[in-house]
């Protein structure tokens, strides 16, 4: 692990890792990454400053501020994202007299405007995130990567970067209390029907576990996976059946009624639908 001690930028040992090779050397190079920073006692403050590289900087703890171009000041504090970009001056830093504790992550390729379509990175204010230590691990994992100087890690922290990226934007999604809840009761229903495999689709059983009505469950479902209630539990049983065909020599007609089809043939017909073969061609060539 490398510290370096710069009191201009922090009154603390800081830890920056760059990219030490070639780009061309990297099988994914699409997006690559150039530099890492663990900031932990930033004072230093920054007025009207431009950038060739996009970044990605991520408050652990402190607050301060950020202004994009002359647009209003955002107040930033633990849990804080913003990213900053080309075309436009950033003002940024902790509050006078005080630090903030920052990672950042610059980088850059080719894909960088997939991300920004998808919206995994965007230009524009500052958003909150509930303040995880799960984050600041992956930030340390990315700096351990890109410290070993080495193609193959530095791939890996490109890898990593693009998950952390997704989990950000997932959080920033949820970033009112309503929202929230929404979501942690997406989870729970989801959940609750990853443990209904074994027995018919009754919609109306699974409302009432959980509290809904079947329209609102419709929609939840529908929602979070892009799927029909009854298609997507057709698609959770479909994948536990070929877990116990590959597992297990049961017959394919005990296979069906285990997991609540009482007429294999209505199995068999769907089992090809989702998987693209029959179950016993499934069982013999996979």
């Amino acid at each position: 692990m490398t510290k370096l001690m710069d009191y201009t930028i922090s009154a603390q040992p800081i830890r920056i890792a760059e990219l030490m090779v070639d780009p061309s050397r990297l099988r994914i190079a699409g997006v690559y990454i150039l530099q890492i920073g663990h900031l932990p006692g930033r004072k230093l403050r920054r007025s009207r400053v431009g950038f060739d590289h996009w970044a990605l900087a991520y408050i652990a703890g402190g607050r301060g501020h950020l202004r994009i171009d002359d647009g209003p000041e955002q107040t930033i504090g633990p849990g804080s994202i913003f990213f900053v970009y080309p075309g436009a001056e950033f003002s940024y830093g902790p509050d006078e007299g005080g630090t903030w504790e920052e990672y950042y992550v610059r980088f850059e390729g080719p894909r960088v405007q997939e991300w920004i379509g998808s919206g995994l990175v965007g230009r524009g204010a500052a958003e909150h995130v509930p303040h995880e230590e799960r984050y600041e691990t992956k930030f340390a994992a990315m700096l351990t990567l890109l410290e070993s100087g080495l193609a193959e890690q530095a791939d890996q922290a490109s890898l990593l970067l693009e998950s952390l990226l997704l989990e950000l934007a997932w959080a920033r999604s949820t970033h009112t209390a309503r929202t929230a809840s929404r979501t942690g009761m997406a989870y729970k229903v989801l959940e609750d029907l990853s443990t209904r495999l074994y027995e018919p689709i009754d919609a109306e059983a699974i409302a009432r576990a959980n509290h809904m009505s079947v329209p609102t469950l419709r929609r939840l479902v529908s929602k979070q996976t892009g799927y029909s209630l009854h298609e997507y539990m057709h698609r959770l049983k479909i994948a536990e059946a070929k877990k116990l065909l590959l597992g297990s020599d049961i017959p394919v007609k005990q296979c069906a009624r285990q997991l609540g089809y009482d007429d294999p043939l209505y199995f068999s017909r769907l089992f090809k639908k989702l998987a693209g073969v029959s179950a016993s061609d499934f069982r013999v060539n996979v």
